[in-house]
Formats: structure tokens, sequence, C-alpha cells
């Protein structure tokens, strides 16, 4: 009974494979031929840039109020 419960799992599992396949490989004139590292550095480069000009200048100023002390219920 055990040998007939394994084969049939043996076959289950052996008919389940032809379903898979793999990823076809990509072409080779489809990266670019600069380094990921480049890459990166330049889009950082261009989003720093962006923040600059959004900011127009303008300094980073709080909004918020210190407490002024500790807290008792802090802890």
């Amino acid at each position: 009974m055990t040998s007939m419960k394994f084969l049939l799992c043996l076959i289950l599992v052996l008919i389940s494979f032809p379903n898979y396949e793999t990823r076809p490989s990509p072409s080779p004139g489809s990266f670019s031929d600069k380094p990921k590292h480049q890459i990166l550095m330049e889009n950082a480069k261009r989003v720093l840039k962006d923040s600059i000009a959004r900011q127009n200048g303008r300094r980073f100023v709080p909004n918020r109020l210190s407490p002024g002390g500790p807290d008792p219920r802090h802890h």
C-alpha cells in the first residue's frame, strides 16, 4: 500500500515537471553598454538635481515646538 502511494506521488511529481519552462535568454543588444553602477549614479544625480530645483533655495524650517523638558510619561 505504501509503495502504491509512493508511486502515485512520484508519477504526479514527474508529470508536473513538463509544465515548467525556462525563461528565454535576453538578446545581446538588449542591455546597455554602461555598467550598472554608472547608470545608478546618473539616476541619482538627476534625482538630486530635480530635488534642488523643486526647493528653489528654501531652507527646511521645522513646524513643531520642542516640549521644553523631560516628559514624565516618556519611557
